[in-house]
């Protein structure tokens, strides 16, 4: 890249979103969509699930004539129904993505009252092979066979379908599609959506061990009624687009004393509407794009703005956190290391602290959450500035692209359980892996008897936190912060608390911010900053200041500077910014003995700002200002600031 694209770069990465970058989409006409021969033949139903007793009319477009449908139970792979003679004809539904096919009704299935609540599929003959029409059947009494509901994540099946010409990928670009309707064949799987890769594998599973369950969709979350009469609800695979009303009406279970269970990964990533009774989906992926005006309701993810609430105050944990595993065929593959082995999850497994396990569960999109480590380098305790509950323990991790895939769990206040296995593939390794097929047992034998747990009460004694005691996950990476990160090691040379700290300097500059205020409303009035500083290897031209810590408000993606800790050499101070971010007043300088020292920048509004240096005599700025909040700390050194030496920062803190 040339230097002025750099520099320009450089200037603006501080403007980009809390989590990165975030590519706008452009609203350009998107190109014609070319009839393709697929989109004339398949089948869909006018509803993705029907309750016990009810009725479902498929609508089937085909060449094969007459053809047969076959109903099968997908768990068992067993034929339940045969319907002989039908006829119907090719329907082309090229480009007709959004407004549904609008084929002929071919067929009313009636459900008679016994089949079980479970995953179906309609099978019958086109040109093209088999297809199928998937759905589900509900239970007409909820929980009358099992206290257990298994919810498929169709809404996440239809955000994949491109049936008709588009579906909603890829997330940034301007020809995906900004809604999607149910009124169409699912294309992936012959009609069986993601159910073959995500649901099949468990359901299977389940009816092997002799659980049982019964079944809904992600759209029957819409109603605040389904989901309590049960001990325990199941996501599986991957459920990642959630309206908010069935994210408020899971929260309200949750918080009854109820138990929540993911076998899955990426949950709860997208932020989503629908329309037209259910049959639509709005993904606009944008918030700039939406026409909603409620920010609460706009599609985008959920820890984004303007929404500002992150999926893992209830999930427990997050893709942010994670990332990817295991994507390519390569070997080894990258297991779960194990951190607590005593806990009643891994009873029965025979594992130690620091065995391995789940490599084919490893696999995909996995969620972590922010946490530090104890001087062995496993997990000791989550920072909570993700949303993640206090109280969510840490069973074991597996290196990912963006931190640490995680499985563990927490209990509310009511006691109700949320057990996040934090992976898309867990389900795949079932049959193969003893320790995950445990885990799986132990929880849904824990959880699905009705009774609430006792929390485990968790201090928060700081809003942020970072020991730098974690091994990177790659030379780039620093979980929970966002920015310039290629000039910074964690080393053992920087370390004060523990076995390693932040080393700054001898490479590229940077330029790094860490957010401790994720929910709408939660940016502070009043805060301690601490961190120690080690800057005795610094050799710096008298005159060159950097702006090392500070305390910033972010909002909008744009940054606005409320303090300052500030060095020049080996020695630092405090500068106060006025309301608009343009430095208004600064403290002397103090001079720092070569060592670790502690730094203390206390900021309120109103009020004043205060730095303290090992407990020593605070250089104190006033400013009567009301109304400013904080909500990030940033770190910033720039590249060649330290020719013969480096700069060491260690447990850096916000409270």
């Amino acid at each position: 890249m040339p230097i002025p694209q750099r520099l320009l770069l450089c200037t603006l990465l501080l403007a980009t979103t809390i989590e990165g970058q975030r590519v706008r989409a452009v609203r350009h006409p998107a190109p014609p969509i070319r009839t393709q021969p697929e989109y004339t033949e398949g089948g869909y139903a006018d509803a993705i699930s029907v309750v016990q007793g009810g009725s479902l009319t498929l609508r089937i477009a085909t060449s094969v004539k007459p053809f047969t449908v076959e109903i099968v139970d997908l768990a068992e792979d067993r034929v339940i129904k045969t319907i002989d003679g039908l006829t119907s004809a090719p329907q082309d539904c090229t480009g007709r993505h959004v407004i549904g096919c609008g084929w002929q009704a071919t067929y009313t299935l009636d459900i008679p009252a016994t089949w079980p609540s479970s995953h179906y599929a309609a099978r019958f003959p086109t040109r093209f092979g088999t297809q199928n029409i998937f759905f589900v059947v509900r239970p007409a009494t909820p929980a009358a066979t099992s206290r257990t509901l298994l919810i498929a994540s169709t809404h996440t099946y239809q955000a994949y379908n491109r049936f008709g010409g588009r579906n909603v990928y890829p997330s940034t670009s301007p020809e995906r599609s900004t809604a999607v309707t149910y009124d169409r064949p699912f294309h992936d799987y012959n009609g069986l959506g993601r159910f073959p890769v995500w649901d099949e594998p468990f359901v299977k599973w389940m009816r092997s061990e002799g659980r049982t369950y019964e079944v809904a969709t992600e759209s029957e979350l819409e109603d605040p009624a389904t989901l309590m009469p049960y001990d325990l609800v199941i996501f599986n695979g991957h459920s990642e687009y959630w309206t908010r009303t069935a994210r408020e009406n899971l929260e309200r279970y949750s918080a009854s004393g109820r138990h929540i269970a993911i076998f899955g990964g990426n949950t709860m990533w997208w932020q989503i509407r629908l329309e037209n009774q259910g049959r639509m989906m709005i993904v606009y992926k944008n918030a700039a794009l939406d026409p909603e005006r409620d920010p609460r309701l706009q599609t985008v993810n959920w820890f984004d703005e303007p929404v500002l609430d992150p999926e893992n105050s209830i999930a427990g944990a997050s893709f942010r956190y994670g990332g990817f595993v295991n994507t390519e065929t390569a070997l080894p593959r990258s297991v779960y290391t194990i951190a607590k082995s005593d806990h009643w999850a891994l009873a029965g497994t025979g594992a130690t602290r620091g065995d391995t396990f789940g490599g084919l569960a490893a696999g995909g999109e996995v969620d972590g959450v922010l946490f530090n480590c104890d001087a062995a380098g496993f997990p000791d305790a989550v920072d909570g500035s993700d949303a993640t509950p206090h109280n969510y323990e840490i069973l074991a991790s597996v290196p990912a692209t963006a931190g640490f895939g995680t499985i563990g769990l927490y209990t509310n206040s009511a006691g109700g359980v949320v057990f996040n296995a934090g992976t898309q593939d867990w389900a795949r390794a079932l049959t193969t892996d003893p320790i995950v097929r445990t885990i799986t047992r132990n929880v849904l034998d824990r959880l699905s008897d009705g009774e609430a747990e006792v929390p485990r009460f968790v201090e928060a004694v700081t809003r942020t936190r970072d020991t730098f005691n974690c091994a990177k996950v790659r030379d780039a990476l620093l979980p929970g912060w966002r920015g310039e990160e290629e000039g910074t090691r964690i080393t053992s040379r920087c370390a004060r608390e523990g076995p390693s700290g932040l080393e700054l300097g001898d490479g590229p500059r940077v330029l790094m911010a860490r957010n401790f205020a994720p929910r709408a409303g939660d940016a502070l009035s009043n805060v301690d900053l601490r961190f120690d500083l080690d800057v005795s290897s610094v050799v710096r031209t008298a005159d060159a200041t950097v702006g090392l810590v500070t305390l910033q408000s972010r909002v909008k993606g744009v940054n606005t500077r409320r303090a300052r800790v500030e060095l020049q050499e080996r020695s630092v101070r405090l500068a106060l910014y006025a309301p608009d971010g343009v430095a208004s007043v600064k403290s002397d300088w103090v001079a720092l003995t070569p060592g670790w020292h502690t730094l203390q920048l206390r900021w309120s509004s109103p009020g004043e700002a205060s730095l303290n240096v090992d407990n020593g005599t605070p250089r104190v700025l006033a400013h009567g200002a009301a109304g400013l909040t904080v909500n990030e700390v940033s770190i910033f050194y720039p590249a060649g600031s330290s020719a013969d030496g480096h700069a060491c920062i260690d447990d850096i803190s916000v409270r």
